[in-house]
């Protein structure tokens, strides 16, 4: 219950200013506990934990076995808690801080972090440059740094040993998670990494950019959720090993790739991932498969109204003799047509206004007359609505659905008659028994649309 004040005005400038006072310092300690602390505005950290820095002292007395629970830091110039090299075996449990430098940071052996939130901090939420460190239940959400490219969620400066699980890197100006060239074994389960970089320079989710001299190791991100938005890719990897998405789900609206790994990867692995966007597998020896947002349907017809995505899958429930078996959606698209609906948009925005929604709903794909591309409306409250990329003009124009291609993929055998109309383009038929005649389907509207491919 003991509430530290100090004086920092809290500028957009941090780190480093003198004096650099610490509210709480553990220094060359062992089995310390602070608990139940408050402190604002400090020229330093709340709580910082280091070695003596003495050469005489072994040469330098570690401290170790230290517990900071229940605690709040806010507006501290530098880290709002500190545990720096030579430091080992750190807990902390119950933090939060908030327009500090950073939430934690730590070079330490052995730190332990549960129920922590380091929320609109400067630098990072969280800055990581020790071995062994473990992060569960911890939010590092809405990084507001003023520097060009601060802001993270997670960031790893060097080491390695770090596991993170059930956490969120939601929402920062800057990378989600960071990883510097050099570090290695970084494994990440079961967390969400969504809507940050929106207006960083550097625009992705995640940044795994090793260097020739300095390659990333061993790195896994299992069960994961991402969504990405105004941003040019999900995950960039490179100069990087060994680098896994695997089993995770992604919304990568605006991106090009949902991860984008490059030649200077090995032995990459993107398996079974439920991503709306491509995996771009440059790295020779990687591996890349089922990575699609792909859904698939049971129906005994082939569908002609809805929206459909590229790559969904229709299956036949009830397949004939040589009919359809299976069919995929090669282009995403909306059946139907449009009467009397025009668009008005602004260049640069993703706003839309609509003279009428008759027709008009969340998913579907319009073309707007003046304005090139295709839009997905994200958004819609009465006539007012959002598309999933911004206008390239300001134009107000007739709109229109963009059809979907679907394509039949896998017939049911071979059809032994072509005394109807086929069912498809491309079917195939055999007749005449013992001395057969071959015919492949050119049409669906008569009969006459069966062409005979062999003599």
């Amino acid at each position: 219950n003991i509430e530290i004040v100090g004086e920092n005005v809290i500028s957009d400038s941090f780190r480093y200013q003198s004096p650099r006072a610490i509210g709480i310092s553990v220094k060359g300690s062992g089995n310390v506990t602070i608990e139940d602390i408050s402190g604002s505005r400090i020229l330093g950290n709340l709580v910082n934990v280091t070695h003596t820095y003495s050469d005489y002292d072994g040469p330098f007395r570690e401290s170790s076995g230290i517990t900071i629970s229940n605690s709040t830091a806010y507006g501290c110039l530098e880290n709002a808690y500190n545990a720096m090299g030579g430091t080992r075996t750190i807990f902390g449990r119950g933090l939060n801080s908030t327009a500090c430098a950073n939430g934690f940071e730590s070079a330490a052996d052995g730190l332990f972090l549960s129920d922590c939130d380091f929320n609109g901090n400067k630098s990072s939420g969280i800055g990581l440059s020790g071995n062994n460190q473990y992060l569960n239940n911890v939010s590092a959400n809405g990084q507001t740094s003023s520097a060009a490219n601060n802001g993270y969620g997670l960031v790893v400066t060097s080491g390695g040993g770090v596991r993170v699980s059930n956490c969120t890197f939601n929402g920062n100006k800057a990378f989600g998670i960071y990883l510097y060239p050099g570090v290695s074994d970084v494994k990440i389960f079961n967390s969400d990494i969504k809507k940050n970089a929106k207006t960083n320079n550097y625009k992705g989710l995640l940044q795994i950019v090793g260097t020739a001299e300095k390659r990333i190791k061993d790195v896994q991100f299992i069960n994961c959720d991402f969504e990405a938005e105004d941003t040019v890719y999900g995950a960039a990897v490179s100069n990087s090993d060994s680098v896994e998405f695997i089993n995770c789900r992604g919304k990568f609206i605006d991106a090009s790739y949902a991860v984008n790994f490059s030649d200077t990867c090995t032995d990459s692995r993107a398996i079974a991932n439920k991503f709306n966007k491509a995996v771009n597998m440059n790295d020779l020896t990687g591996e890349s498969y089922n990575n699609g947002l792909t859904r698939t349907f049971e129906r005994s017809t082939l569908p002609q109204i809805g929206t459909w995505n590229l790559g969904d899958t229709i299956k036949n429930i009830y397949p004939s003799i040589g009919g359809w078996e299976e069919a995929k959606f090669m282009q995403g698209g909306t059946f139907g047509t449009l009467t009397n609906v025009s668009a008005t948009i602004v260049q640069g925005s993703k706003d839309i206004v609509f003279s009428s929604t008759a027709g008009i709903y969340v998913g579907c794909y319009i073309l707007i007359n003046g304005e090139p591309g295709l839009k997905r409306i994200t958004q819609l409250n009465g006539i007012n609505g959002k598309m999933d990329t911004a206008a390239t003009n300001s134009v107000t124009g007739v709109c229109s659905y963009r059809a979907p291609i679907l394509s039949v993929t896998k017939q049911a055998g071979v059809k032994n008659a072509v005394t109807s109309p086929p069912d498809f383009v491309g079917q195939v038929a055999t007749t005449g028994g013992s001395n057969p005649s071959a015919f492949i389907a050119t049409g669906t509207n008569s009969v006459s649309d069966w062409k005979q491919i062999t003599n």
